[in-house]
Protein backbone atom coordinates (compact mmCIF):
# COMPACT_ATOMS: atom_id res chain seq x y z
CA UNK A 1 0.00 0.00 0.00
CA UNK A 2 0.99 3.55 -0.70
CA UNK A 3 0.69 6.63 1.66
CA UNK A 4 -0.61 10.10 0.40
CA UNK A 5 2.20 12.83 -0.02
CA UNK A 6 4.63 10.28 0.85
CA UNK A 7 7.20 8.70 -1.42
CA UNK A 8 6.59 4.92 -2.67
CA UNK A 9 9.16 2.65 -1.80
CA UNK A 10 12.47 2.46 -3.54
CA UNK A 11 11.09 -1.01 -5.70
CA UNK A 12 7.33 0.19 -6.07
CA UNK A 13 7.03 1.09 -9.62
CA UNK A 14 9.79 -1.74 -10.92
CA UNK A 15 7.49 -4.24 -8.60
CA UNK A 16 4.51 -3.04 -10.83
CA UNK A 17 6.35 -3.86 -14.05
CA UNK A 18 7.47 -7.26 -13.01
CA UNK A 19 3.90 -7.66 -11.92
CA UNK A 20 2.85 -7.09 -14.92
CA UNK A 21 5.06 -8.11 -17.68
CA UNK A 22 5.46 -11.66 -15.51
CA UNK A 23 1.59 -11.98 -16.01
CA UNK A 24 1.72 -11.22 -19.31
CA UNK A 25 4.92 -13.70 -20.57
CA UNK A 26 2.64 -16.36 -18.16
CA UNK A 27 -0.54 -15.74 -20.48
CA UNK A 28 0.73 -15.10 -23.72
CA UNK A 29 4.44 -15.42 -24.46
CA UNK A 30 4.14 -18.18 -26.54
CA UNK A 31 1.64 -16.03 -28.84
CA UNK A 32 3.81 -13.08 -28.87
CA UNK A 33 6.85 -12.98 -31.55
CA UNK A 34 10.53 -14.21 -30.66
CA UNK A 35 11.54 -10.57 -31.05
CA UNK A 36 8.87 -9.31 -28.43
CA UNK A 37 9.15 -12.08 -26.16
CA UNK A 38 13.09 -11.37 -26.18
CA UNK A 39 12.84 -8.14 -25.04
CA UNK A 40 10.40 -8.23 -22.01
CA UNK A 41 13.22 -11.05 -20.60
CA UNK A 42 15.97 -9.19 -21.15
CA UNK A 43 13.97 -6.13 -19.12
CA UNK A 44 12.97 -9.13 -16.36
CA UNK A 45 16.61 -10.52 -16.68
CA UNK A 46 18.44 -6.80 -15.85
CA UNK A 47 19.60 -5.26 -12.92
CA UNK A 48 17.48 -3.63 -9.94
CA UNK A 49 18.89 -0.03 -11.42
CA UNK A 50 17.88 -1.04 -15.35
CA UNK A 51 14.57 -1.82 -14.21
CA UNK A 52 13.85 1.18 -12.11
CA UNK A 53 15.04 3.54 -14.57
CA UNK A 54 12.76 1.35 -17.36
CA UNK A 55 9.75 1.55 -14.46
CA UNK A 56 10.13 5.24 -14.84
CA UNK A 57 10.44 6.04 -18.30
CA UNK A 58 7.44 3.95 -19.05
CA UNK A 59 5.61 5.61 -16.62
CA UNK A 60 6.35 9.04 -18.26
CA UNK A 61 4.75 10.96 -20.96
CA UNK A 62 6.03 10.11 -24.33
CA UNK A 63 8.78 7.97 -25.28
CA UNK A 64 12.34 10.16 -25.67
CA UNK A 65 13.43 12.12 -22.91
CA UNK A 66 16.14 14.82 -22.40
CA UNK A 67 18.59 12.68 -19.54
CA UNK A 68 19.28 15.53 -17.83
CA UNK A 69 15.36 15.48 -16.37
CA UNK A 70 16.11 11.98 -15.32
CA UNK A 71 17.06 11.75 -11.61
CA UNK A 72 15.57 8.82 -9.35
CA UNK A 73 16.91 8.44 -6.20
CA UNK A 74 15.97 4.51 -6.38
CA UNK A 75 18.95 4.44 -9.77
CA UNK A 76 22.39 4.11 -8.21
CA UNK A 77 23.93 4.86 -11.05
CA UNK A 78 22.22 6.46 -14.24
CA UNK A 79 24.98 6.12 -16.95
CA UNK A 80 25.75 2.34 -16.14
CA UNK A 81 22.16 1.86 -16.03
CA UNK A 82 21.45 3.37 -19.84
CA UNK A 83 24.45 2.45 -21.30
CA UNK A 84 22.91 -1.48 -19.97
CA UNK A 85 19.54 -0.65 -21.51
CA UNK A 86 21.19 0.19 -24.55
CA UNK A 87 23.09 -3.13 -24.87
CA UNK A 88 19.52 -5.00 -24.49
CA UNK A 89 17.75 -2.90 -27.15
CA UNK A 90 15.09 -0.80 -24.85
CA UNK A 91 16.50 2.31 -25.41
CA UNK A 92 18.14 4.10 -27.82
CA UNK A 93 20.97 6.87 -27.05
CA UNK A 94 22.88 9.63 -29.03
CA UNK A 95 22.45 9.89 -32.88
CA UNK A 96 20.65 6.66 -33.09
CA UNK A 97 17.38 8.14 -31.43
CA UNK A 98 15.15 8.39 -34.09
CA UNK A 99 12.23 10.86 -34.36
CA UNK A 100 11.19 13.87 -35.90
CA UNK A 101 13.28 17.04 -35.08
CA UNK A 102 10.33 18.85 -34.21
CA UNK A 103 9.58 16.45 -31.58
CA UNK A 104 13.17 16.86 -29.89
CA UNK A 105 13.06 20.71 -30.40
CA UNK A 106 9.60 20.61 -28.26
CA UNK A 107 11.82 19.29 -25.06
CA UNK A 108 14.35 21.58 -25.40
CA UNK A 109 14.12 24.79 -23.54
CA UNK A 110 14.25 29.25 -25.05
CA UNK A 111 17.56 29.13 -23.68
CA UNK A 112 18.96 25.77 -25.26
CA UNK A 113 16.41 26.21 -28.74
CA UNK A 114 18.96 30.23 -28.79
CA UNK A 115 22.19 27.84 -28.06
CA UNK A 116 21.61 25.74 -31.45
CA UNK A 117 22.38 28.48 -33.33
CA UNK A 118 22.57 32.08 -31.37
CA UNK A 119 23.63 33.24 -35.10
CA UNK A 120 20.24 32.62 -36.42
CA UNK A 121 18.21 33.26 -33.49
CA UNK A 122 16.98 36.03 -30.89
CA UNK A 123 16.80 36.15 -27.59
CA UNK A 124 13.37 38.04 -27.65
CA UNK A 125 11.73 35.32 -29.95
CA UNK A 126 9.13 33.06 -28.88
CA UNK A 127 9.76 29.58 -28.46
CA UNK A 128 7.09 28.97 -31.38
CA UNK A 129 9.33 31.40 -33.55
CA UNK A 130 12.55 29.59 -33.03
CA UNK A 131 10.91 26.30 -33.85
CA UNK A 132 9.90 27.71 -36.99
CA UNK A 133 12.95 29.58 -37.74
CA UNK A 134 14.95 25.99 -37.02
CA UNK A 135 13.14 23.80 -38.94
CA UNK A 136 12.85 25.76 -42.34
CA UNK A 137 16.84 26.89 -42.41
CA UNK A 138 17.89 23.93 -42.49
CA UNK A 139 16.50 19.66 -43.39
CA UNK A 140 15.00 17.75 -40.77
CA UNK A 141 18.18 15.15 -40.32
CA UNK A 142 20.51 18.26 -40.04
CA UNK A 143 18.14 19.80 -37.40
CA UNK A 144 18.39 15.94 -35.58
CA UNK A 145 21.31 15.68 -35.17
CA UNK A 146 22.53 19.13 -34.18
CA UNK A 147 20.17 18.59 -31.24
CA UNK A 148 21.51 15.24 -30.15
CA UNK A 149 25.24 16.49 -31.30
CA UNK A 150 24.21 19.25 -28.59
CA UNK A 151 21.55 17.83 -25.76
CA UNK A 152 21.75 14.20 -24.93
CA UNK A 153 18.39 12.21 -25.17
CA UNK A 154 17.07 8.65 -24.56
CA UNK A 155 14.63 6.98 -26.65
CA UNK A 156 12.20 4.08 -25.56
CA UNK A 157 13.27 1.80 -28.23
CA UNK A 158 9.66 0.21 -29.17
CA UNK A 159 7.09 2.16 -27.05
CA UNK A 160 4.20 -0.14 -28.74
CA UNK A 161 5.33 -3.09 -27.64
CA UNK A 162 4.81 -1.95 -24.18
CA UNK A 163 1.68 -0.78 -25.02
CA UNK A 164 0.89 -3.77 -25.99
CA UNK A 165 1.67 -5.12 -22.75
CA UNK A 166 -0.27 -3.15 -21.00
CA UNK A 167 -3.31 -3.52 -23.41
CA UNK A 168 -2.33 -7.57 -22.88
CA UNK A 169 -2.50 -6.85 -19.13
CA UNK A 170 -5.73 -4.26 -18.49
CA UNK A 171 -7.71 -5.88 -21.35
CA UNK A 172 -8.40 -2.20 -22.74
CA UNK A 173 -6.76 0.70 -23.43
CA UNK A 174 -7.89 3.17 -21.10
CA UNK A 175 -6.23 1.97 -17.59
CA UNK A 176 -2.33 2.32 -17.52
CA UNK A 177 0.36 2.27 -14.66
CA UNK A 178 -1.70 5.00 -12.70
CA UNK A 179 -4.51 1.78 -12.00
CA UNK A 180 -1.81 0.62 -9.82
CA UNK A 181 -1.40 3.31 -8.23
CA UNK A 182 -4.44 4.04 -7.38
CA UNK A 183 -5.14 0.81 -6.40
CA UNK A 184 -2.27 0.80 -3.85
CA UNK A 185 -3.41 4.13 -2.57
CA UNK A 186 -7.11 2.43 -1.57
CA UNK A 187 -8.59 4.36 -4.18
CA UNK A 188 -9.64 1.52 -6.37
CA UNK A 189 -10.79 -1.61 -4.85
CA UNK A 190 -11.33 -5.59 -7.41
CA UNK A 191 -12.40 -8.78 -6.57
CA UNK A 192 -9.75 -11.29 -6.19
CA UNK A 193 -10.89 -13.47 -8.75
CA UNK A 194 -8.69 -16.44 -10.36
CA UNK A 195 -8.04 -14.97 -13.89
CA UNK A 196 -7.50 -17.08 -17.02
CA UNK A 197 -6.02 -16.32 -20.44
CA UNK A 198 -8.40 -14.33 -22.68
CA UNK A 199 -6.46 -15.33 -26.30
CA UNK A 200 -5.25 -19.03 -27.13
CA UNK A 201 -3.95 -18.27 -30.65
CA UNK A 202 -1.82 -15.96 -32.35
CA UNK A 203 -4.71 -15.00 -34.67
CA UNK A 204 -7.66 -14.48 -31.58
CA UNK A 205 -4.54 -12.30 -30.39
CA UNK A 206 -4.14 -10.05 -33.52
CA UNK A 207 -8.41 -9.91 -34.17
CA UNK A 208 -8.21 -8.57 -30.56
CA UNK A 209 -5.28 -5.60 -31.27
CA UNK A 210 -6.77 -5.19 -34.83
CA UNK A 211 -10.13 -3.91 -33.15
CA UNK A 212 -8.63 -1.86 -30.36
CA UNK A 213 -6.75 -0.17 -33.52
CA UNK A 214 -9.60 0.57 -34.95
CA UNK A 215 -11.36 1.68 -31.87
CA UNK A 216 -9.02 4.28 -31.41
CA UNK A 217 -9.33 5.23 -35.18
CA UNK A 218 -13.53 5.34 -34.81
CA UNK A 219 -12.39 8.13 -32.12
CA UNK A 220 -10.64 10.65 -34.81
CA UNK A 221 -12.63 10.57 -37.37
CA UNK A 222 -13.29 14.08 -37.16
CA UNK A 223 -10.34 14.91 -37.89
CA UNK A 224 -9.70 12.13 -40.50
CA UNK A 225 -13.02 11.82 -42.13
CA UNK A 226 -12.20 9.69 -44.86
CA UNK A 227 -11.67 7.10 -41.93
CA UNK A 228 -14.77 6.79 -41.56
CA UNK A 229 -16.14 4.89 -44.62
CA UNK A 230 -13.45 2.45 -44.51
CA UNK A 231 -13.78 1.95 -41.09
CA UNK A 232 -17.13 0.96 -41.69
CA UNK A 233 -16.36 -1.43 -44.29
CA UNK A 234 -13.62 -3.23 -42.11
CA UNK A 235 -16.01 -3.85 -39.27
CA UNK A 236 -18.94 -4.86 -41.03
CA UNK A 237 -18.78 -8.70 -40.28
CA UNK A 238 -18.83 -9.53 -37.02
CA UNK A 239 -15.63 -10.73 -35.17
CA UNK A 240 -14.59 -14.41 -34.55
CA UNK A 241 -14.15 -13.44 -31.15
CA UNK A 242 -17.61 -12.97 -29.26
CA UNK A 243 -15.92 -10.36 -26.62
CA UNK A 244 -15.10 -8.12 -29.40
CA UNK A 245 -18.40 -7.43 -30.11
CA UNK A 246 -19.22 -4.80 -27.73
CA UNK A 247 -16.03 -2.91 -28.89
CA UNK A 248 -17.51 -3.21 -32.58
CA UNK A 249 -20.90 -2.17 -31.80
CA UNK A 250 -19.51 0.63 -29.69
CA UNK A 251 -16.83 2.10 -32.93
CA UNK A 252 -19.55 1.52 -35.40
CA UNK A 253 -21.82 3.54 -33.22
CA UNK A 254 -19.15 6.58 -33.12
CA UNK A 255 -18.77 6.06 -36.31
CA UNK A 256 -22.05 6.70 -37.53
CA UNK A 257 -23.62 9.20 -35.35
CA UNK A 258 -20.03 11.56 -36.96
CA UNK A 259 -21.59 10.51 -40.67
CA UNK A 260 -25.17 11.82 -39.09
CA UNK A 261 -23.65 14.69 -37.71
CA UNK A 262 -22.14 15.14 -40.89
CA UNK A 263 -24.97 15.50 -42.99
CA UNK A 264 -23.69 11.99 -44.68
CA UNK A 265 -27.02 10.46 -43.93
CA UNK A 266 -27.07 7.72 -46.53
CA UNK A 267 -23.66 6.75 -45.49
CA UNK A 268 -24.85 6.63 -41.40
CA UNK A 269 -27.96 4.54 -42.37
CA UNK A 270 -25.57 2.03 -43.69
CA UNK A 271 -23.34 2.53 -40.48
CA UNK A 272 -26.36 1.95 -38.54
CA UNK A 273 -27.50 -0.86 -40.18
CA UNK A 274 -24.67 -3.04 -39.09
CA UNK A 275 -25.62 -2.16 -35.23
CA UNK A 276 -27.67 -4.49 -33.24
CA UNK A 277 -28.09 -2.77 -29.89
CA UNK A 278 -30.19 0.46 -29.36
CA UNK A 279 -30.17 3.15 -30.45
CA UNK A 280 -29.33 1.79 -33.86
CA UNK A 281 -32.68 1.39 -34.93
CA UNK A 282 -34.24 4.57 -33.33
CA UNK A 283 -31.45 6.80 -35.13
CA UNK A 284 -32.45 4.52 -38.19
CA UNK A 285 -36.57 5.97 -37.68
CA UNK A 286 -35.24 9.47 -37.50
CA UNK A 287 -33.17 9.64 -40.59
CA UNK A 288 -35.36 7.67 -42.84
CA UNK A 289 -38.06 10.47 -41.59
CA UNK A 290 -35.50 13.24 -42.53
CA UNK A 291 -35.17 11.82 -46.00
CA UNK A 292 -38.85 11.52 -46.55
CA UNK A 293 -38.25 8.26 -46.82
CA UNK A 294 -42.28 7.52 -44.49
CA UNK A 295 -42.39 3.98 -45.59
CA UNK A 296 -39.24 2.66 -44.66
CA UNK A 297 -39.35 4.40 -41.24
CA UNK A 298 -43.16 2.75 -40.33
CA UNK A 299 -41.41 -0.71 -41.51
CA UNK A 300 -39.09 -0.38 -39.39
CA UNK A 301 -40.96 0.77 -36.78
CA UNK A 302 -43.58 -1.85 -36.81
CA UNK A 303 -40.48 -4.39 -36.48
CA UNK A 304 -39.06 -2.37 -33.12
CA UNK A 305 -42.65 -2.83 -31.57
CA UNK A 306 -42.92 -6.61 -32.72
CA UNK A 307 -39.53 -7.12 -30.89
CA UNK A 308 -37.93 -4.58 -29.08
CA UNK A 309 -34.47 -4.78 -28.01
CA UNK A 310 -35.04 -3.00 -24.54
CA UNK A 311 -37.53 -0.38 -23.04
CA UNK A 312 -35.68 2.46 -24.33
CA UNK A 313 -37.22 1.26 -27.86
CA UNK A 314 -40.45 0.67 -26.82
CA UNK A 315 -41.58 4.35 -25.53
CA UNK A 316 -39.48 5.48 -29.01
CA UNK A 317 -42.09 3.71 -30.84
CA UNK A 318 -45.15 5.11 -28.90
CA UNK A 319 -43.86 8.59 -28.49
CA UNK A 320 -42.75 9.06 -32.34
CA UNK A 321 -44.26 11.60 -34.35
CA UNK A 322 -46.51 12.66 -31.63
CA UNK A 323 -44.83 15.76 -30.29
CA UNK A 324 -47.04 18.53 -29.94
CA UNK A 325 -50.42 16.03 -29.81
CA UNK A 326 -50.45 16.16 -26.17
CA UNK A 327 -49.23 12.41 -25.93
CA UNK A 328 -47.82 11.27 -22.23
CA UNK A 329 -47.43 7.82 -21.10
CA UNK A 330 -49.16 6.37 -18.42
CA UNK A 331 -48.86 8.07 -14.99
CA UNK A 332 -50.71 7.80 -11.60
CA UNK A 333 -51.07 10.85 -9.49
CA UNK A 334 -51.29 11.85 -5.90
CA UNK A 335 -51.91 15.08 -4.20
CA UNK A 336 -49.25 15.65 -1.39
CA UNK A 337 -49.81 17.83 1.46
CA UNK A 338 -46.32 18.79 2.83
CA UNK A 339 -46.58 19.65 6.60
CA UNK A 340 -43.98 21.09 8.76
CA UNK A 341 -40.52 20.28 8.15
CA UNK A 342 -41.39 17.49 5.93
CA UNK A 343 -40.02 17.10 2.35
CA UNK A 344 -42.01 15.85 -0.27
CA UNK A 345 -40.20 12.58 -0.21
CA UNK A 346 -41.04 12.50 3.46
CA UNK A 347 -44.50 13.14 2.27
CA UNK A 348 -44.80 11.05 -0.24
CA UNK A 349 -43.28 7.86 1.96
CA UNK A 350 -46.49 8.76 4.76
CA UNK A 351 -49.03 8.68 2.07
CA UNK A 352 -47.85 5.46 0.78
CA UNK A 353 -47.95 4.03 4.19
CA UNK A 354 -51.25 5.23 5.15
CA UNK A 355 -52.77 3.99 2.17
CA UNK A 356 -52.16 0.56 2.66
CA UNK A 357 -49.78 0.46 -0.76
CA UNK A 358 -46.49 0.45 1.26
CA UNK A 359 -45.59 -0.92 4.50
CA UNK A 360 -42.57 1.22 5.08
CA UNK A 361 -40.67 3.64 2.31
CA UNK A 362 -37.52 4.98 2.78
CA UNK A 363 -35.68 7.54 0.69
CA UNK A 364 -32.72 6.28 -0.42
CA UNK A 365 -32.14 7.80 -4.02
CA UNK A 366 -32.10 4.05 -5.51
CA UNK A 367 -28.83 3.25 -3.61
CA UNK A 368 -30.84 0.83 -1.47
CA UNK A 369 -32.30 -1.43 -4.60
CA UNK A 370 -29.26 -0.91 -6.41
CA UNK A 371 -27.08 -2.16 -3.58
CA UNK A 372 -29.62 -5.10 -2.50
CA UNK A 373 -29.38 -6.16 -6.26
CA UNK A 374 -25.95 -6.10 -6.69
CA UNK A 375 -25.17 -8.16 -3.42
CA UNK A 376 -27.86 -10.96 -3.91
CA UNK A 377 -26.75 -11.17 -7.64
CA UNK A 378 -22.93 -10.94 -7.12
CA UNK A 379 -22.46 -14.92 -7.65
CA UNK A 380 -23.82 -14.55 -10.51
CA UNK A 381 -21.63 -11.15 -11.99
CA UNK A 382 -18.89 -12.71 -10.36
CA UNK A 383 -19.35 -16.53 -11.74
CA UNK A 384 -16.21 -18.47 -13.26
CA UNK A 385 -17.61 -18.16 -16.74
CA UNK A 386 -14.58 -18.79 -19.34
CA UNK A 387 -13.26 -15.67 -20.71
CA UNK A 388 -15.01 -13.60 -17.78
CA UNK A 389 -12.01 -12.40 -15.97
CA UNK A 390 -9.03 -12.05 -17.85
CA UNK A 391 -6.95 -9.57 -15.54
CA UNK A 392 -6.52 -8.69 -11.79
CA UNK A 393 -8.19 -5.08 -12.65
CA UNK A 394 -11.51 -5.82 -13.49
CA UNK A 395 -14.32 -4.46 -11.62
CA UNK A 396 -17.06 -6.62 -13.50
CA UNK A 397 -16.93 -9.48 -15.78
CA UNK A 398 -16.04 -9.04 -19.53
CA UNK A 399 -19.52 -9.74 -20.95
CA UNK A 400 -21.43 -7.84 -18.21
CA UNK A 401 -22.96 -5.75 -20.75
CA UNK A 402 -23.30 -8.21 -23.43
CA UNK A 403 -26.77 -9.24 -24.92
CA UNK A 404 -26.13 -13.08 -24.12
CA UNK A 405 -25.12 -11.96 -20.47
CA UNK A 406 -28.12 -14.06 -19.01
CA UNK A 407 -27.98 -16.90 -21.46
CA UNK A 408 -24.14 -17.80 -20.57
CA UNK A 409 -24.89 -18.59 -16.69
CA UNK A 410 -29.06 -19.23 -17.25
CA UNK A 411 -28.88 -22.14 -14.77
CA UNK A 412 -26.95 -20.02 -12.19
CA UNK A 413 -29.22 -17.24 -12.82
CA UNK A 414 -32.52 -19.82 -12.51
CA UNK A 415 -31.14 -21.58 -9.69
CA UNK A 416 -30.56 -18.03 -7.62
CA UNK A 417 -34.16 -16.79 -8.55
CA UNK A 418 -35.49 -20.03 -7.48
CA UNK A 419 -34.47 -19.48 -4.04
CA UNK A 420 -35.67 -15.89 -3.95
CA UNK A 421 -39.15 -16.85 -3.86
CA UNK A 422 -38.96 -18.00 -0.40
CA UNK A 423 -38.64 -14.58 1.69
CA UNK A 424 -36.50 -16.65 5.04
CA UNK A 425 -34.08 -17.32 1.46
CA UNK A 426 -34.12 -14.02 0.60
CA UNK A 427 -33.34 -12.45 4.26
Amino acid sequence: MLTPLEPPPEDYYQNNCIELFSFVLRSYGHLLPDAERGQVENLLDSSNDCQRLFARLLTRKGSIFKIDSLSYDEVGDLADALALLQKGSLVRLGDSVRVPADQLLHKLTKQELFELDDRLLRKSWSKDLMLAVLLSDRTDEQVRLKVLAKVPFVQISTPYLWHKMLYLYFGDRFQDWSTFVRRDLGQLRFAELDCVPRFSSRAGLQEALDYSIMSGLSRRVAEHPGLACELVELLQAPPDDRWLQPRRERALSRIALFLERDKQLPEALNCYQHITVHPARERMVRIHTKLGEHAAAETLMQTMTDAPWCEEETQFVQRFGKRGEGFQPETTTRRLSCRGENSIEQAAGELLVSSGEALWCAHTENSLLRTLTGLIYWPIIFAEVPGAFTNPFQTGPNDLHMADFCAARAQALADLERSLQDDEDLR
